[in-house]
């Protein structure tokens, strides 16, 4: 079956606006930065029941294990929406990641665990993105396991939207593979666990 990214994108936005609204004034999400505010949101009010979601673990070759995110030991993570990538002004890092910004960045207070999070519902990646994030994220040396996740729509994902430009960035890096997660989340997995929570 085919379809457009936008048929896609509107069938997410409609199934998301059930559960997903904004606390002020009771209006549905209609965009992408909307949908990531009311997940950290939900998700720093406990109301995500996690141990109902699974990540997808990719690596160069494709989608190849769930991981239970109960695992990641989410309700001890903070979520903080448009978090910026630091990097030192005229830097390498600055050059290869500055300027980007976690849709959500899910961290731990002790220092272990930090999730990238890509809110992903329509429009393109840049594989030098994904690729800049992953050096981000390899180079931190707090944290046990840093992982990228891309939060998409499952119809996304059968179509290779999304994880097909990670699977290559991860085949052509498979070095930081060592060290940083990547995952694919199902936006459809986590609003069926806030209906639930």
């Amino acid at each position: 079956m085919t379809f457009s990214r936008k048929e896609a994108r509107a069938r997410l936005i409609s199934k998301a606006g059930e559960i997903f609204r904004d606390v002020i004034t009771g209006q549905s999400v209609s965009q992408e930065v909307d949908l990531s505010a009311v997940l950290a949101l939900k998700h720093n009010w406990g109301m995500v029941d996690w141990k109902k979601v699974n990540l997808h673990q990719v690596n160069g070759e494709g989608m190849f294990k769930e991981v239970p995110a109960a695992s990641f030991g989410f309700e001890n993570l903070v979520a903080q929406c448009e978090y910026p990538l630091f990097s030192v002004p005229r830097s390498p890092g600055e050059q290869a990641w500055g300027g980007f910004r976690a849709d959500i960045l899910f961290i731990s207070r002790p220092k272990d665990t930090l999730l990238y999070v890509e809110n992903k519902i329509g429009d393109t990646i840049k594989m030098h993105y994904i690729e800049g994030v992953l050096e981000f994220l390899d180079l931190q040396t707090q944290f046990d396991r840093p992982s990228f996740v891309i939060l998409a729509g499952r119809e996304f994902v059968e179509q290779k939207w999304y994880v097909s430009e990670l699977m290559s960035v991860l085949k052509e890096n498979r070095e930081l593979l060592k060290k940083v997660g990547a995952y694919i989340l199902y936006w459809e997995d986590i609003i069926k666990s806030c209906g639930a929570a």
